[in-house]
């Protein structure tokens, strides 16, 4: 006895998905139900299991944190979104489709919270080529740094400030900052 929701009839830019509709869980978000819907901001509900073919096609959010129950991202699901930055998988989704998140123009930092590739990943799923960090149990971005938690040590990812003289913090939400990606400051 669940809810899936199937369109979107709103120019609102701003979206929270409730986790009820009707006293009824939102488990699934249909196929096409955002298509080109124009949104910035996006809260998906943590009742949430799965999300449709091309669900949330060209849509405009920069940053995707995903809930702690999804299981299936479906074909498509966020392609074409040219200004995401941000998404961050948990460990229970076990199945990507092909292009989930594919045709990215910008730099877009993927963390995933399992510690590879699971076999129901489409071996296209980011097909645009984006760094994945693997084994990220959080992220934040503190003072300019995005930042990831891997084994209780923080690893700074990026810089997003425009400072030309920076000072890297030691700590990151009270996790000792171990390590610097290659590509964080450029």
């Amino acid at each position: 006895n669940s809810v899936t929701v199937t369109g979107y009839m709103n120019q609102v830019k701003d979206v929270t998905i409730p986790n009820q509709i009707d006293e009824r869980d939102v488990t699934k978000i249909g196929n096409l139900a955002f298509i080109w819907s124009g949104i910035e901001n996006l809260i998906l509900p943590e009742s949430l299991i799965e999300i449709g073919t091309l669900a949330f096609h060209e849509i405009l959010i920069k940053s995707l944190e995903l809930p702690s129950k999804l299981s299936i991202i479906g074909i498509g699901a966020f392609s074409e979104n040219e200004i995401l930055e941000v998404v961050y998988i948990p460990k229970s989704v076990m199945i990507i489709g092909e292009s989930a998140f594919s045709n990215f123009r910008g730099e877009m930092n993927i963390f995933a919270e399992i510690f590879e590739k699971p076999i129901g990943w489409d071996s296209t799923w980011n097909q645009s080529g984006h760094p994945v960090q693997w084994n990220v149990s959080q992220y934040t971005v503190s003072n300019d740094f995005l930042a990831v938690i891997q084994e209780g040590k923080a690893k700074i990812i990026k810089y997003t400030g425009v400072e030309t003289v920076i000072v890297v913090q030691s700590t990151i939400m009270g996790y000792q900052v171990s390590s610097m990606a290659s590509y964080a400051i450029s």
